[in-house]
């Protein structure tokens, strides 16, 4: 989260509640909404949390508009992003950020005039680096939400994508601002700290901004532990400049690189990712030729976790943009039309890739002591954060896996090494597997040796950890689907992969996805077979909880029940229709599983409110109008799942499922008024 900005001297009168808000002053005001904030903190997630929060909005917002009231403006701007991105359903995050940049707009003028008045010693360039940082984090979300909910927030798709990519462009502007001013007081730091006798080591300044250092910068080394400084009066740090340049590269990885429309613009998001790397890289190696001053001068664990935030972002823009070229190449389109030379040689970047991913991710569960060894030896108030980057680390390790998978998959339909890149694909998909499965046993807190990176106990109502292990076993099951197509038959070793196996799998995928609905408390719908009008007056009654209440994560949390919800739909779909040869099958009670379902879905998505003729946002209907409605969207989920198994030739979605997908299932699960004849 964003630090606060609070005035030195804060008034010390008594925060009063925000009601009545006869706030004297700005000081006043910010002190007070500090105040209610915390409550939200403490709080964490759920209706009570945002109440707080939306509490604290108010105390800023009193001075928030007001002339030379820049922190007001960048406080009520930073509690308006928070609420986006962990309470407020799409359409109002959406509104959130576009107010939070405004907002932050007015604190970055005034922040640059108080800069101006006072002089850089004054601490206010400090504010301004902040401000402007903070500033592109909200104009990448705003630019994420976007383009998650093109059809929801903007009807024209080509106005959509123009919108994102100017939004990226402003964000990426501010960002170069913070790195010039953090190089130039980096490099006039590095000189003034140089033994006399020693040559200067120069940093490159690979934005090409202006070295001029007349203005002194405002911070002085500390003493710390083993030689090192930290600034401790400055945001300024080298590992600050090298999360500012983290974040210009995810910009363009979450904004240009999916509104990419042909192979040049994805080359061209790809060509600018790679040149923020190296601009990175330059820095680290200046730095270490300096006596390693990067790492000495950064605050504690700050430089190692931005060298890994650097190197996590390259794994991740190789898979997206191999991804990117992939699909445009014509993945969907017959094998015959894969041949193009530009195809082969992203089929051997895959091939690249994936070897590279299924040797590190066995390196690692070869030695499953060392995540443990790691953090028996930090502080008991350290361990829980490290469990929760190491569980972010494995998440994205796993999912790039399973992308890699099938664009191998698809690949080797068409490449003159196809069995080979089947061979690698099955190899990348059951890594992955093994790697949740390791996942789901860290976060297990019924087991007794696991449950290590739990946050939360083991309740099945809706928590951080309980998501987790939502997200975890649904994936396990989207794997099982992909691990039991019917191309891998086609190994030499038939022992892995037969039909057998294959009935294995699937039955896994069922077995998952079940689990998944579990931790979320949505067992019910695999336990209540009936689907008429009384039985669904009672699951809205069952679930009146359910559908007002704000989950941890905001949207994120929906979409992530929604995704388990999905996950047992197709695993169902595929045991009726797509059984192995020779195996069990039980049509009926599959069919009667799907039916239920698709109730639940119905369900979910109409509200408890809606039926009452309730339309006020602010209603418990809101989170269902807004949240279930749009993630359960059957439109929503075929496109999710057409773009990630690539549907057609080489794809895992077969033209029987496709016509379930857009047909069926909507049919079985819209509400009065929308298309689909319900």
């Amino acid at each position: 989260m964003p630090p606060r900005r609070q005035q030195t001297q804060a008034s010390s009168s008594t925060v009063r509640d925000p009601q009545p808000l006869n706030f004297e002053d700005e000081d006043e005001a910010v002190s007070a909404g500090n105040e209610v904030e915390d409550r939200g903190e403490r709080a964490a997630y759920g209706s009570k949390a945002q109440r707080y929060y939306e509490e604290a909005l108010t105390c800023y917002m009193t001075y928030a508009r007001r002339p030379n009231c820049p922190n007001a403006a960048y406080n009520a701007a930073r509690v308006l992003h928070i609420l986006a991105d962990g309470f407020y359903m799409p359409q109002k995050a959406c509104a959130a950020l576009l107010e939070a940049r405004e907002l932050y707009g007015l604190a970055l003028t005034g922040a640059k005039s108080a800069a101006a008045q006072q002089g850089a010693q004054s601490g206010e360039m400090d504010f301004v680096i902040d401000v402007a940082s903070n500033l592109a984090a909200t104009l990448q979300s705003l630019g994420e939400t976007m383009t998650n909910h093109e059809d929801l927030l903007l009807r024209n798709l080509d106005d959509a994508r123009q919108r994102v990519v100017a939004i990226a462009s402003e964000a990426a502007g501010h960002l170069e601002d913070v790195a010039t001013e953090q190089d130039k007081t980096l490099a006039s730091q590095l000189r003034d700290h140089q033994e006399p006798s020693a040559p200067a080591t120069a940093i490159q300044d690979t934005s090409q901004a202006s070295t001029d250092t007349s203005t002194p910068p405002n911070f002085e080394p500390q003493p710390a532990p083993e030689s090192s400084t930290v600034y401790s009066s400055s945001l300024i740090s080298p590992s600050s400049l090298l999360e500012t340049l983290s974040s210009l590269h995810s910009l363009y990885l979450s904004c240009l690189l999916p509104h990419a429309t042909n192979a040049a613009e994805v080359q061209e998001a790809a060509q600018r990712m790679t040149a923020v790397l190296s601009r990175a890289q330059d820095y680290v190696a200046a730095w270490a030729a300096a006596g390693d001053w990067g790492a000495k001068q950064s605050p504690d664990d700050d430089w190692a976790a931005a060298l890994s935030s650097l190197q996590r972002g390259n794994d991740e823009a190789e898979v997206a943009v191999l991804r990117s070229l992939a699909n445009l190449l014509g993945l969907n389109n017959p094998p015959s039309d894969l041949g193009s030379s530009a195809a082969l040689a992203a089929a051997e970047e895959a091939s690249r890739l994936g070897t590279a991913r299924h040797t590190a991710i066995q390196a690692l569960l070869a030695d499953k002591t060392a995540l443990s060894t790691a953090a028996g030896q930090l502080h008991a108030s350290q361990r829980s954060s490290f469990w929760g980057r190491k569980v972010q680390e494995l998440t994205e390790q796993a999912e790039q896996a399973v992308t890699l998978a099938r664009c191998l998959l698809q690949f080797s339909f068409s490449h003159e090494s196809g069995p080979a890149l089947l061979r690698l694909s099955f190899q990348l998909a059951t890594s992955a597997s093994q790697l949740y499965l390791y996942l789901s046993s860290l976060l297990d807190t019924t087991s007794g040796t696991g449950g290590s990176a739990a946050v939360l106990g083991s309740k099945t109502d809706l928590n951080p950890s309980s998501l987790q292990r939502c997200e975890i076993f649904a994936s396990l099951s989207e794997v099982s689907l992909l691990r039991s197509h019917q191309s891998y038959t086609t190994l030499r070793n038939p022992a892995v992969v037969n039909n057998s196996t294959r009935t294995t799998m699937q039955d896994n995928a069922k077995v998952y996805a079940r689990k998944a609905l579990a931790q979320v408390g949505l067992e019910w719908v695999l336990t209540e077979k009936e689907t008429n009008a009384s039985k669904v007056e009672q699951r809205l009654l069952v679930t009146e909880k359910r559908g007002s209440e704000v989950p941890p994560r905001g949207f994120e949390a929906i979409e992530t029940q929604a995704q388990a919800l999905m996950a047992s739909a197709r695993a169902c779909l595929h045991r009726k229709e797509f059984r192995p040869e020779g195996a069990a099958s039980v049509p009926q009670a599959e069919a009667a599983e799907l039916e239920a379902l698709a109730v639940a879905v119905r369900v979910l998505r109409q509200g408890r409110m809606l039926q009452r003729g309730a339309e006020d946002d602010e209603s418990g209907d809101y989170i269902s109008r807004q949240g279930w409605r749009i993630a359960l969207d059957p439109k929503v989920w075929w496109d999710g799942l057409a773009e990630e198994e690539s549907a057609g030739a080489g794809g895992n979605v077969r033209p029987e499922e496709e016509r379930f997908w857009r047909s069926q299932w909507p049919k079985a699960t819209c509400l009065a008024g929308e298309d689909g004849a319900c």
